[in-house]
């Protein structure tokens, strides 16, 4: 993390998460294109700083995604705190762990409100929950629940996220539900063969992305997307003529 963070020469962008959520986050899906969560979240965060993780202790290899940094039991919260007041970006991922609610209340005591984002797995119950008790650490209410469940039934998989939470400077916070994040059509041609998990986040990033004064930029995938044409070219061209039969 340190050799990564050194070549790339931004602040770095501190992802916390529990261990737990690795099991599912680092796991590569057909539906991501054979990507992780982890990964695609890295992508959509990359853009402000070098994305390093705490690594979990004891595993054989890194999960691939952000940079790992190892540390004893004894340290994890000197180097959070360490890296947390250096940090360009904090991201949270909800969890239920001790450790998890102390780095929430830090974040809540310690970080300028635009420098934090919260990514939610959560369900409305189990959201709910968690807002009711996480009063403390934030001097505004957190955003109630949202959720197009039309939108998220028809729209496919977006990994294991719902929504995601970010902060103006007065604490002011918004919800963001990830099924309902769109783009006008005049911006689709940036995201040609991305990802939709990839453009939802992307996309619902660029007010965080101004208020940190990051550049925010989408960019195609060429040989992703030209693959995609070739393929619908393909079926264009040779369905109509299986349709109508030999002659």
């Amino acid at each position: 993390a340190a050799e990564w963070e050194a070549r790339d020469g931004r602040a770095p962008v501190l992802y916390l998460r529990s261990f737990s959520a690795d099991a599912v986050t680092a796991e590569a899906a057909e539906s991501f294109g054979g990507r992780t969560e982890e990964e695609l979240t890295v992508d959509a965060f990359g853009g402000v700083g070098p994305v390093v993780a705490i690594g979990r202790p004891g595993e054989p290899l890194p999960e691939v995604g952000a940079a790992r940094l190892y540390v004893g039991d004894a340290q994890w919260q000197e180097v959070v705190a360490g890296y947390m007041g250096r940090a360009s970006l904090v991201v949270l991922r909800l969890g239920e762990t001790m450790g998890f609610w102390w780095e929430l209340e830090r974040s809540g005591r310690t970080l300028d409100p635009t420098g934090l984002v919260i990514l939610t797995p959560y369900d409305r119950a189990q959201y709910e929950l968690f807002r009711a008790q996480a009063k403390a650490p934030f001097p505004r209410p957190l955003p109630d629940f949202q959720e197009s469940r039309a939108k998220r039934l028809l729209g496919g998989r977006l990994g294991t996220l719902r929504g995601l939470i970010w902060f103006e400077a007065d604490w002011t916070p918004h919800y963001v539900d990830l099924s309902c994040a769109a783009w006008p059509w005049r911006t689709a041609f940036f995201f040609l063969g991305h990802n939709r998990l990839y453009k939802k986040l992307l996309w619902s990033l660029r007010p965080v992305y101004a208020q940190r004064a990051a550049a925010w930029k989408a960019r195609p995938r060429w040989g992703r997307a030209l693959g995609v044409a070739a393929g619908l070219c393909v079926i264009a061209v040779f369905v109509p003529s299986v349709l109508r039969g030999p002659a």
